[in-house]
């Protein structure tokens, strides 16, 4: 199911869309505000958009967990939105998210590049590219083939055998 998630604003929208699976997010650029009419069509136009089945409106309760004014705000909001949507319209409880996001900002450990090196190793190199010996080898399979050894141009050096000098005989006496 594809939701379209909302951050509501008194000046800006935060819009996210997520996955058919509902497992990742994407963020969708930000709705100025300029009033609420032109707010809450512009939602309406992007769940169209998006072809989304769900709409997640993050509601900014108190540490309490009472109403107050940003969530107020908010609620009027789903009040002129809600009207203009076929798909349901929830709200979600984003009082400790923030906390939430900059804990794990914070959070000991590798960063997100550093996870994924650890996570994928390096792809392992390239082959090399093909020689010319390579066109003159035969398709057959490896059973049917019988390599045969060209003759050189080159007349092979003949083996050399080395020796160490003679070493001089010392007659002077120790």
């Amino acid at each position: 199911m594809v939701i379209l998630a909302l951050d509501v604003g008194s000046r800006r929208i935060g819009v996210a869309v997520s996955d058919p699976t509902g497992l990742l997010a994407s963020s969708r650029p930000v709705i100025h505000r300029q009033s609420l009419t032109q707010a809450v069509q512009a939602v309406a136009a992007a769940v169209q958009r998006e072809a989304a089945e769900q709409v997640l409106v993050g509601l900014p309760l108190t540490l309490d967990g009472e109403v107050g004014p940003q969530a107020k705000e908010t609620l009027v909001f789903i009040e002129h939105l809600t009207p203009l949507l076929t798909v349901p319209v929830l709200t979600w409880d984003e009082r400790y998210t923030t906390v939430q996001a900059a804990a794990a900002l914070r959070a000991p450990g590798p960063r997100p590049a550093r996870q994924r090196e650890r996570l994928e190793p390096p792809a392992p190199p390239a082959p090399p590219p093909p020689s010319p010996q390579d066109s003159k080898r035969s398709t057959a399979p490896a059973e049917a083939r019988i390599l045969r050894r060209e003759p050189s141009a080159r007349p092979k050096p003949e083996a050399r055998i080395l020796t160490a000098p003679p070493r001089a005989q010392d007659t002077s006496a120790r």
